[in-house]
């Protein structure tokens, strides 16, 4: 019984060393592939930018050339959607400005309106009391009238 376990004890210990070394395989196979990815985005990367374009044939730059335009089409659209977006924003603005400002034009003929109401009303006060009291001192007028 004793040499049973002890031979299952060295199996095990025999497969997780064989284990090992597959994992580390399989490791570098993945950093290998990692590697090759970061290799290929680069380089198209710098293509997209322009440069490294010695190699390529007519095939692969009529590719790159429709993935600029492509690329570029995209940001025309973005930046013309910020300023279709900016322009109604001040569009927007604009409007409850004009508002505002009818409102305060609206207020200021009002006011106009009562203080041109009072002065009419004092200077027929005083055409009515013309029996000498004095019509300044009467209505908190600083000054005489």
């Amino acid at each position: 019984m004793t040499q049973l376990i002890e031979r299952h004890r060295r199996q095990s210990e025999n497969s997780n060393k064989l284990g090992q070394p597959s994992i580390q395989l399989q490791e570098n196979d993945s950093y290998g592939v990692l590697s090759k990815m970061i290799m290929d985005r680069t380089r198209e990367l710098r293509q997209l930018k322009g440069e490294e374009l010695q190699g390529l044939d007519m095939d692969e730059l009529i590719k790159l050339e429709k993935k600029v335009q492509g690329v570029l089409n995209h940001v025309v659209e973005t930046k013309n959607d910020k300023y279709f977006k900016e322009i109604n924003l001040l569009m927007k603005k604009e409007s409850k400005l004009m508002e505002e400002n009818a409102k305060l034009k609206q207020q200021a003929e009002k006011s106009e309106g009562t203080v041109n109401g009072i002065e009419q009303s004092n200077q027929s006060e005083r055409i009515t009391n013309s029996h000498g009291s004095d019509t300044a001192l009467r209505l908190s007028f600083p000054f005489p009238i």
